[in-house]
């Protein structure tokens, strides 16, 4: 096998395992291989000497998995105590919780009070200008026809 054929082997064993790190291990590779030539090997020895490329992708594969997460269990005292604070506490929480919720419904109302406050008074405005109106009109009527009997207004 000369270096050419190792080089591709490794880039094609490197991709099919999904090593992340594939183009520093093909440069290290391509490197160690020249350094050994120079340092008088011949290329058949050195590739020879260096274990296949499949073998190479498997270690860095299984050398960069991510390890598995142990999840640690808790202490039966621990738990207990955990337990424990938080029915204790759970009047606390409960109280707070609807303390936020009567804050948020009074900011709520207090924002729309205004408006509802200045319609509320526009709506009586219009209905009382209209009853006046009426009335103005019937007491207006009214003195009009008992002055006409009246002998001492004119």
């Amino acid at each position: 096998m000369t270096k050419n054929d190792f080089i591709k082997d490794l880039a094609a064993a490197l991709t099919s395992y999904g090593v992340s790190d594939a183009a520093n291990t093909i440069d290290y590779y391509d490197e160690l291989i020249d350094d050994r030539i120079e340092g008088g090997e011949t290329e058949a020895a050195v590739i020879a000497s260096l274990e296949t490329p499949h073998q190479i992708a498997s270690q860095l594969a299984d050398q960069f998995q991510p390890t598995q997460v142990q999840h640690k269990r808790m202490s039966p005292v621990l738990l207990v105590t955990l337990v424990v604070l938080l029915v204790l506490g759970s009047p606390l929480w409960g109280s707070l919780l609807l303390t936020v919720i009567v804050l948020l419904t009074v900011g709520y109302l207090l924002l729309w009070i205004g408006p509802f406050i200045g319609g509320t008074l526009a709506v009586a405005s219009i209905i009382g200008g209209a009853v006046s109106l009426v009335f103005f009109m019937f007491c207006h009527v009214k003195r009009r026809c008992s002055s006409r009997h009246d002998a001492t207004w004119y």
